[in-house]
């Protein structure tokens, strides 16, 4: 049976020493790195989320949900194209509203699809021009200026529109046919 020798124990305890020593020296290095490869983590996340709220979908607005369907707005310009092709249909009551227009977005959760009516012009008298779409499963937007509802707040007294967005928030129509 061999011994260690007191010159192999001291090359064992150098040679740990020299360990040691470079772990003490990679371990700072170690901890910069680690915080670098964090901080690019983080600066990404930031930057994907920032792209993502500055998407469309950040823009529509929850109006209602009615039998598992999700119907989200968002109020827009476009100008009138009636207007433009055809001057003899200029109606002067509307000539300054550029044609807000209330873009909407169904989402249907059913496993069917399903016929809705929506007011195409909502008015304070009940007398709002209604428009029947069917809507698939999935996502439906409706934001052409000729299909989507038009955002008339009154020019006049006595015109029958409301009067600001939260009234025509309240006044607006919805229903689902089955």
């Amino acid at each position: 049976m061999k011994f260690a020798s007191p010159s192999n124990k001291s090359t064992n305890q150098t040679i740990i020493m020299k360990i040691q020593v470079r772990l003490k020296k990679m371990i700072p290095s170690f901890f910069i790195a680690t915080l670098m490869l964090l901080f690019s983590l983080q600066a990404n996340s930031y930057t994907v989320n920032n792209q993502n709220s500055n998407t469309s979908d950040d823009e529509w607005t929850l109006l209602k949900k009615v039998s598992d369907i999700s119907v989200y707005y968002k109020i827009s310009e476009c100008e009138t194209q009636i207007n433009v092709t055809d001057p003899s249909n200029f109606d002067p009551t509307h000539a300054s509203d550029n044609h807000q227009l209330f873009q909407l977005k169904f989402v249907n959760e059913n496993a069917t699809s399903k016929e809705i009516n929506f007011s195409k012009k909502t008015t304070t008298d009940g007398s709002d021009e209604m428009q029947t779409i069917s809507i698939n499963i999935g996502t439906t937007i409706i934001e052409s200026c000729e299909t989507t509802a038009k955002l008339i707040l009154t020019k006049t007294a006595g015109d029958n529109y409301p009067i600001s967005v939260n009234e025509y928030l309240e006044d607006f129509k919805f229903t689902i046919n089955n």
